[in-house]
């Protein structure tokens, strides 16, 4: 039986020998070695750990160099290359020829078997002259070869770059599971979105032509602690954590800085002030401003006066089914929610924690800080676990949270003693379940549409 030979990187350097197949079945048998490697290539040291599967892989002809007597191992290959040899794969398995193309670009044959074979389907790729990252390779050739021909080794259920639940996972943990990739560190860590070496094209290719050389992988797995500002910690496994970085969780543990009090803090902040562009708000905070701010004084004290001003002014009352009718719509639909609590407030009164903390968030935002609106839980009287809204300020790349109305709930009356006002969350122990990052990415600056 003639093999085709595939020049991969270079269209120009294809090489193919029309073959005639005409079984129906698929057969591994089918996959001989037809091409000698009579001249190795100038750049695959004998010792390099992918010699022999460049030397395999050029026998069946899956590879063959670039020119001038070099394979270059360290290479990328295109979508369109990557097609070629899957199609071999599949053609080859299956003992049937792939009908030639009459015109269009080199590889056109192949992305039409491809399609035509289900290896992929129209519309997939848009560009197949791109390089290939590694879940789109991996992705490619789980289609090359039926379920049968990748016999499950292994149970690999966690490869710590690759979630489980995305669509893209499943070839990827198919190929794991089978034996043709084992990932690059033990671990498994597979970079799917890092480009495919040339190299590594070759052993996984010689692994999907030879079962015998597929090996279940065994992957170490790890216990991981993260770190949050609110002084929690967690354990999850090496792989897992990835969610929680996102969210500000830390893989070290967050120190609270020594001797910074909260009136050194706000006066170290870089001021940049900002309105609502909604007309009525901003009148009001205007003739707040008026009564409760003076020339000369400092961020600290603007902040404070704020802040105590609120606690004065509001009582706290759950009041339901507000509307938030007329308000004008913002880029992001939490501003607009923020201006309806604060406008609500401070014309009424009276609110709940939205509502504190949405008048303090755009107050603070016209004194300049770096102020958002964060929505998480926390502990209630009862013990229990109660939905709850705060303000966190941003400041040197920090966050510290101001709860006007919890301060005026626990103060009843009283002169409040400053418990929640520009502490870490570290310093809150009672405080969990807030997330600061997706509440800064939530602001949407005030921007009317």
């Amino acid at each position: 039986m003639i093999k085709r030979m595939l020049c991969l990187l270079m269209g120009a350097c294809l090489v193919l020998s029309q073959v005639s197949r005409t079984s129906a079945a698929g057969d591994m048998d089918n996959f001989t070695r037809s091409y000698a490697y009579e001249e190795p290539f100038a750049d695959v040291a004998e010792d390099a750990w992918y010699a022999p599967y460049v030397q395999a892989a050029y026998e069946y002809g899956f590879v063959a160099g670039k020119g001038e007597g070099l394979y270059d191992p360290d290479g990328n290959i295109t979508l369109a290359e990557t097609l070629v040899i899957a199609s071999n794969l599949h053609s080859t398995f299956y003992d049937e020829e792939i009908p030639r193309a009459e015109d269009g670009p080199w590889y056109q044959t192949y992305a039409d078997y491809a399609v035509e074979t289900g290896i992929i389907w129209p519309g997939d790729y848009e560009d197949y002259t791109q390089t290939a990252t590694r879940a789109q390779f991996a992705a490619i050739m789980a289609e090359a070869l039926p379920s049968y021909a990748l016999e499950e080794l292994a149970s690999v259920r966690l490869i710590p770059d690759v979630p489980a639940e995305e669509d893209w996972a499943a070839p990827i943990y198919r190929l794991y599971n089978a034996g043709i990739l084992s990932g690059s560190d033990e671990y498994g860590t597979f970079r799917p979105n890092a480009n495919i070496r040339r190299s590594e094209v070759a052993a996984v290719a010689l692994n999907m032509a030879e079962p015998e050389r597929r090996q279940a992988p065994i992957l170490r797995t790890e216990q991981l602690t993260l770190y949050a500002d609110d002084g929690r910690t967690l354990v999850t496994t090496r792989g897992q954590e990835g969610p929680y970085l996102a969210r500000g969780w830390q893989e070290t543990p967050v120190e609270i800085p020594a001797g910074s009090t909260p009136e050194q803090i706000l006066n170290s902040a870089v001021l940049d002030p900002m309105k609502t562009n909604d007309e009525a708000l901003d009148a009001m905070i205007d003739e707040i401003f008026a009564e409760i701010l003076s020339e000369g004084m400092s961020t600290y004290e603007q902040v404070k006066a704020c802040y105590d001003w609120i606690i004065a002014h509001a009582e706290y009352d759950y009041i339901g089914g507000r509307s938030y009718a007329g308000i004008f719509v913002y880029e992001a639909y939490r501003d607009s929610v923020v201006v309806s609590n604060a406008k609500h407030i401070l014309t009424t009164g009276r609110g709940v924690c939205d509502d504190y903390s949405s008048a303090f968030q755009v107050m603070t935002r016209r004194i300049g800080l770096k102020s958002y609106f964060c929505q998480g839980q926390t502990y209630d009287q009862q013990g229990g676990i109660s939905p709850h809204q705060v303000c966190i300020v941003e400041i040197g790349g920090k966050f510290y949270l101001f709860d006007p109305q919890i301060e005026d709930y626990n103060a009843k009356g009283r002169p409040h003693p400053y418990e929640r006002f520009c502490r870490t969350f570290a310093e809150m122990p009672r405080y969990y379940g807030y997330d600061p990052a997706a509440a800064k990415a939530a602001f949407g600056g005030f921007v009317r549409k």
